[in-house]
């Protein structure tokens, strides 16, 4: 069989599976053919490092028997949910490539604009002692990105990547030395929220630069997500509590129980967060007196909050 008939075959054989997945209903059936395209693509890049202009010229040319079997069992594997990502064991983000597997959340498109802003706002700050930081980093994909794109004029007086999950924090560590080498200055510390760090010694007049997507789906909105997304990806990453805010709140009162105590210290917190709880946590900042900004995505939902105080 030839390259080319053997791929619409597979590629309308994972487009059906697309099409009955929550996450891709409402998509022209069209386009579900072509994510489901560019998905074989991707696959065929990863296995035999052949790029789209590649794969055109072997068009006309007979698949072997071994490519054959190789494509069949990614289609495979995609029809029982495992996600991309997993199967390749990389994702893309803010145009690296990093490791993935099921112990660390596979990064989205949306957490690229987190990493966008917070790059922005930096560069607005004059304070000299920043203390930057990754609160449930996950793949490092934030950390790694915000380093990897950080102005050089700008200094740093430590740099932090958080994570409960010690397999996750690996990972972490895994894509910081691959893509920003070995002598990247990243302390990986297994913990919750900002104890690893509030615990360490530092200049009582520190910004601390903090950078979260923390989970913020509630327990109601967890029932509702494509099975691709719930029972391949690690609950603990996406579920912040039973309202989905609990986790955030709790992030900010230990950052305000720090400057209680020592009012020199200051924060700016960029956070990415569900348009659900968007209001929910803009009424608790207002509470606190906690200047808050807040940042729609690119589909005009409220996606990201930074908060100053």
């Amino acid at each position: 069989m030839f390259w080319r008939k053997f791929l619409i075959n597979q590629t309308k054989e994972l487009a059906k599976y697309l099409q009955s997945d929550i996450q891709y209903q409402g998509i022209l059936t069209e386009d579900v053919f072509r994510i489901a395209q560019k998905e074989l693509e991707i696959y065929i890049n990863h296995k035999k490092n052949w790029n789209a202009k590649q794969l055109f010229l072997n068009e006309k040319k007979e698949i072997t028997r071994t490519d054959q079997a190789n494509i069949e069992k990614f289609v495979s594997e995609r029809k029982k949910r495992i996600p991309l990502g997993y199967i390749i064991g990389t994702q893309s983000f803010y145009g690296l490539d990093f490791k993935v597997n099921r112990h660390t959340l596979i990064p989205r498109p949306e957490t690229e604009e987190l990493v966008e802003y917070a790059l922005l706002e930096i560069t607005k700050i004059k304070k000299r002692s920043i203390i930057l930081a990754d609160i449930g980093t996950g793949s490092g994909c934030i950390i790694t990105a915000f380093l990897r794109n950080l102005p050089r004029n700008i200094k740093l007086n430590g740099v932090f990547a958080i994570d409960q999950n010690l397999n996750a924090l690996k990972y972490a560590k895994l894509n910081a030395n691959l893509l920003l080498g070995k002598n990247n200055g990243v302390k990986f510390l297994k913990g919750s929220l900002l104890s690893p760090i509030l615990r360490k010694k530092t200049s009582l007049d520190s910004l601390y630069f903090i950078l979260a997507n923390l989970p913020y789906l509630s327990e109601e909105e967890f029932g509702g997500l494509s099975l691709e997304v719930s029972q391949e990806e690690p609950r603990i990453a996406l579920v912040g509590g039973k309202y989905g805010q609990e986790l955030i709140i709790q992030l900010i009162n230990e950052a305000l129980q720090e400057k209680r105590k020592h009012l020199e210290k200051n924060f700016e917190i960029f956070l990415e967060i569900s348009p659900t709880i968007s209001n929910a946590i803009k009424k608790y900042c207002l509470s606190n007196n906690i200047k808050t900004k807040v940042k729609k995505d690119l589909s005009g939902k409220d996606r990201f909050l930074h908060l100053s105080f």
